[in-house]
């Protein structure tokens, strides 16, 4: 089964990392499954640590935002 179709299918995803590659999959997950349910989970202190404080906010708020 494809990834696409698993996704399809659950009622919820689970996305390990705040890094550019989890945050990127969570955030197209939640746009184009907007009924699914996303947990991302990260274990450092805030989303995309290499770059400013400023912009992870900004990320963490629109991810957030798309619940």
């Amino acid at each position: 089964m494809a990834e696409n179709e698993k996704i399809k299918a659950s009622r919820s995803i689970l996305v390990v990392g705040g890094g550019p590659t989890g945050v990127e999959l969570a955030a197209e997950i939640a746009v184009d499954f907007p009924e699914k349910k996303v947990v991302l989970v990260h274990d450092g202190p805030r989303l995309l640590e290499f770059i400013g404080p400023k912009a992870s906010d900004k990320t963490l708020g629109w991810l957030k935002n798309k619940n």
